[in-house]
């Protein structure tokens, strides 16, 4: 999934010089479009960081920098721009085996889906490990905010269960102790 094509899309207005040059230059320079959203960032444009941290993922414009990536798009979303707290929480569940954080994942797709996010809200009801009435909850909210479910079936007709069962993994939510902990030692890294 191309990440930064999809926030490029939501962003069609300027906030600086540099986010408005970091646009102009997306296709055609994309080393120049980077070093711009950048600079933009840096001078507190949040949707510049969400850039950055989208094209740090792919590669575009700089070397794939998986770290870079989730401190933009975590910068970005705590300042309001859930699309980055979206792209967070999946980046959580699809990184590497060594990356994947399943606790920072449902914590960034859940600010996502309660700002009215659907496909964060989809995410939530399909990849977690989670009591069946939480999980209706988010299918629920996924339908009201437009994602393509079949929203008609109730919670008994509906197969929630996470796609990790059908891979034979768990990824369930660990309780707050272990949330905590496990946050302490994923900042310290």
């Amino acid at each position: 999934m191309k990440f930064a094509y999809l926030l490029l899309a939501f962003f069609t207005f300027t906030l600086s010089d540099n986010f408005s040059d970091g646009l102009n230059f997306y296709k055609s320079d994309a080393n120049l479009s980077f070093a711009k959203f950048q600079s933009a960032c840096d001078e507190k444009h949040f949707r510049a960081c969400a850039m950055v941290g989208a094209m740090a993922y792919e590669g575009k414009g700089t070397a794939k920098n998986l770290n870079l990536a989730k401190e933009n798009l975590k910068i970005s979303c705590e300042n309001g721009v859930m699309k980055s707290c979206l792209f967070l929480g999946e980046i959580y569940i699809l990184g590497d085996l060594k990356s994947r954080n399943y606790t920072q994942s449902y914590k960034y797709l859940k600010i996502a889906c309660e700002s009215g996010i659907a496909r964060a809200c989809k995410s939530l009801s399909l990849n977690f490990n989670i009591p069946p009435q939480q999980k209706q909850k988010w299918h629920e909210m996924a339908c009201e905010f437009g994602e393509n479910l079949d929203c008609n079936k109730t919670n008994s007709s509906i197969n929630l269960a996470p796609i990790s069962e059908q891979n034979s993994t768990s990824t369930t939510v660990p309780n707050q102790s272990q949330s905590a902990k496990q946050s302490e030692q994923n900042e310290t890294k």
